[in-house]
């Protein structure tokens, strides 16, 4: 009986595989990873009420800190060293907005991309699920999760989201999610062009 469980829970990609398919997307259209930065543990899904998980932190590394406001919290009682402006989110766009990198991949279910890319000044785009292959990525549900880009500007948030839109996805979440012949997202940045880019 725990035996079946067991696989019945099982994630749908071997346990050898190293990276998730979008990434594989992302390296095969010419990206190079540089690092991987501080991720709340499932997205602060593994604390709750009234013990909830900071933003932005990680048991491995500790706090992330907004490149606009570095400093630790020096109020009172406030002595975990918690930024005072948060990053937000659980995927950090702090390389990013830091000018480590031009652009990084952040996975959402409600915000982990939107906000951070608000409390970081960097353009996110979450994309509709099942448009990049969440193949590889443990989602908290499947009717949210997705991954997206995060840049600071909107070209470089297209060009890695279409690295990032698979030619077929491995497992679709949905239907089928193929990338849409001849619509290369930088292609359509123009400001009469841009109504028409689907995501």
């Amino acid at each position: 009986m725990l035996e079946r469980a067991r696989r019945a829970q099982a994630p749908p990609f071997p346990p050898t595989a190293r990276s998730t398919e979008a990434r594989q997307h992302a390296r095969e259209a010419g990206a190079i990873i540089i690092a991987k930065t501080v991720m709340t543990e499932l997205a602060n899904w593994v604390a709750g009420a009234p013990f909830d998980m900071p933003d932005n932190y990680s048991s491995l590394g500790g706090y992330g800190f907004n490149p606009y406001d570095p400093r630790r919290d020096p109020r009172p009682g406030i002595g975990d060293g918690m930024p005072v402006l948060s990053p937000g989110g659980s995927s950090s766009g702090i390389g990013t907005s830091a000018n480590l990198w031009a652009a990084n991949v952040g996975t959402e279910t409600s915000g982990s991309i939107l906000w951070p890319s608000n409390q970081t000044m960097l353009v996110g785009i979450k994309p509709t699920v099942g448009r990049v292959s969440r193949y590889g990525i443990i989602p908290i549900t499947a009717d949210q999760d997705t991954a997206g880009p995060m840049a600071r500007n909107v070209t470089d948030a297209a060009i890695l989201f279409g690295a990032l839109t698979p030619r077929c996805c491995h497992r679709p979440s949905k239907a089928v999610c193929c990338k849409p012949t001849a619509n290369a997202c930088e292609e359509n940045l123009t400001f009469r062009s841009i109504h028409a880019l689907a995501l």
